[in-house]
This record gives C-alpha cells, structure tokens and sequence, in this order.
C-alpha cells in the first residue's frame, strides 16, 4: 500500500473520520442539509432514504425518526457499527452496482462521494440513483469542489481519500444527464 492509500485507511476509520467531521465543522453542513430534507420528507412522517456512501451514517439525525434510513458504504468497518435506531441499516456496496429495487426510495441522499468516485462509477452511481429514485423522489447531493486558483482548495485535496475531485461545472452536467436540477 502506498503512503497516500495508507493515509486514506486511517482518515476513513470510523472513530478518525468522526473526530475529523467535528474539527472540520460537520454540524455546519448537517444545518445546511435541513431545510433540503424538510422540502424533501414534505412533512410526511414515514418514508425511504438511501444514505450513498453514507459512512458511519451520521446524516440519520437529519430525517423524522419513523423513515426507513439505509446507508451503503463500500467500507465494511462502517457496516459493523451498532445501529442504535430501529430503522436504519447499513449495507456494503458500490454506488454503481446498488442491487436495489427500482422505484422504492423517496430520497437519495449523496453526501460527500463523487470526489471518491471514478468517472465510470461517478456516471453509474447517478444512474443507480435514477433508478432506485421513485418518480416523485428527491436526490439530495453536495460535495466539494475542486478549484485550482485556491490554495487551500489545492492543500485539502492533496490529503483528503478522494482522488476524483471536479470542478462544479462538470458535476452539474453530469446529475442534469439524469436529474431535472
């Protein structure tokens, strides 16, 4: 493994990446996720959510406690966490390949990931998200981005685990490929 792999795998381990979310201000982004799932439960108080690549499942607190929340990871140490919650579940699995049922969740929630993700996975995972998606569903999406001009921008992603950082532009022509955004 080569030192920037062996980086990774520390960076991802559960207990590292929460005390990193923390550091890097995590709760800002979960307040800014609430009003997007507020507009996407519509108030209802049951429903599906697929947390995609949903790591230790820390979005769970964002949704009414009566939905069904599932989380896949391609992390198998995410997996083996207690789920404290009844109902959420965490799967392995690959964002290209989900084997779910079409149609049968009301909310995608991808937060975080395409910067983990090939080009080839990247366009898989959002036909995936097409398909699982019901007709009348939401994808929720955010991740960083990639901006050669910043330093600080150029620092963060020569440490972070993801390889596949995109500027903005090409992330939103590929989700309008399958999304009315």
């Amino acid at each position: 493994m080569d030192m920037r792999g062996a980086i990774s795998r520390f960076v991802s381990h559960p207990k590292v990446f929460e005390a990193q979310t923390a550091v890097l201000g995590g709760h800002r982004l979960i307040a800014a996720l609430q009003p997007m799932v507020a507009e996407a439960t519509h108030g209802r108080t049951s429903g599906t959510v697929l947390d995609l690549g949903g790591g230790t499942a820390n979005a769970r607190s964002l949704w009414p406690h009566d939905w069904e929340y599932l989380s896949v990871d391609p992390d198998q140490r995410l997996v083996a966490l207690e789920d404290t919650d009844q109902k959420m579940h965490r799967l392995v699995g690959d964002a290209s390949e989900l084997g779910l049922v079409d149609n049968s969740f009301d909310v995608v929630l991808m937060k975080n990931v395409s910067h983990h993700l090939d080009d080839a996975t990247w366009s898989g995972a959002l036909s995936e998200v097409r398909r699982i998606l019901k007709p009348d569903g939401y994808f929720i999406f955010v991740d960083a981005l990639w901006s050669q001009n910043r330093i600080i921008s150029r620092l963060a992603w020569a440490v972070d685990a993801g390889r596949f950082p995109r500027v903005s532009e090409k992330i939103e022509r590929a989700i309008a490929v399958a999304f009315d955004v």
